[in-house]
């Protein structure tokens, strides 16, 4: 998926939380993003420059 500011996002890992849907995103730059909420829809937590997520 592609956004507004020309990322190419792929879901790298996604787990299901009593929150909702937890996706951890990267991009082909090396950004990386964490999305959460109900499956059908998702809010941005945080999008590093160039860090991966810490697991």
């Amino acid at each position: 998926m592609t956004d507004h500011d020309g990322h190419t996002w792929r879901t790298r890992s996604h787990h299901f939380t009593s929150e909702g849907l937890v996706r951890y995103q990267s991009c082909h730059c090396g950004a990386w993003r964490v999305l959460t909420g109900p499956a059908g829809g998702a809010t941005v937590l945080a999008r590093p420059a160039s860090t991966s997520p810490e697991r």
